[in-house]
């Protein structure tokens, strides 16, 4: 039995109707073996890059590492106020255009610290009508003027992360494939792209039987195993 390690976006997880229908994603065909999927709604390449090192430095037993990028424009933004020390693990804000994204525990966290969703605009406030971005506005500014606003830094972050991560894997033995959502999710860099399969989008196309709908192409059952089948076959290659 392969231990298999997982990260990525719902690309990988399995988007919420997908999960609300019990579907399944692909990681979950691999029924032989050991499965860790770690993957996250709306989680960026630089999350999936920052897990996957994280494993490997926790020794987490690993033969196979599947590391899934995604949309470039996502990020991720690290809070360590004193407000979230009582965690045992760093306390994270995923970034989207024009949204913030959280794990289903932090939003307990977040709960308690007097922060409740409006549905309407998917940001959190307080008692006194301060959101998140507001009380952290300076990380979230710093982070939009540099990450978001400057796409050749962006890449080369990316680019780096790949290679940090080309090279643990190397040292520890772990097999490492890359995937992406889609190709501009992919970093054109000659020693890293080999790593690559082909993208998602490829697999299953943006319209027709492998995706949700016309306007949503996350994958639905079908694509999920199309995905895993190709998946499959370029493991075989490794």
């Amino acid at each position: 039995m392969r231990n298999i390690y997982v990260n990525g976006c719902s690309f990988s997880k399995g988007h919420k109707e997908l999960r609300d229908r019990d579907g399944k994603p692909w990681p979950a065909y691999f029924q032989e073996d050991n499965v860790i999927n770690d993957s996250m709604d709306g989680g960026s390449s630089f999350r999936s890059l920052r897990m996957c090192m994280q494993r490997i430095f926790e020794d987490m037993p690993i033969d196979i590492m599947i590391c899934q990028l995604t949309s470039p424009d996502r990020g991720e933004v690290f809070l360590n106020e004193k407000e979230f020390v009582r965690w045992h693990e760093p306390m994270y804000i995923a970034y989207m255009p024009h949204r913030y994204i959280h794990k289903e525990h932090q939003l307990e966290v977040l709960k308690r610290e007097g922060f409740n969703r409006r549905q309407e605009n998917f940001k959190y406030f307080n008692e006194k009508g301060e959101s998140i971005e507001d009380k952290y506005y300076h990380k979230f500014k710093i982070f939009n003027d540099t990450m978001l606003t400057n796409s050749k830094d962006r890449e080369l972050h990316i680019i780096g992360l790949c290679n940090n991560l080309k090279l643990l894997c190397e040292a520890k033995g772990i097999k490492l494939l890359f995937t992406a959502m889609s190709e501009r999710c992919i970093p054109n860099v000659e020693h890293i792209t080999p790593y690559f399969t082909k993208p998602m989008s490829h697999i299953v196309g943006e319209q027709g039987p492998f995706v949700e709908s016309e306007t949503d192409f996350h994958p639905n059952e079908a694509g999920h195993e199309k995905i895993y089948r190709y998946i499959l076959s370029e493991l075989e290659k490794l």
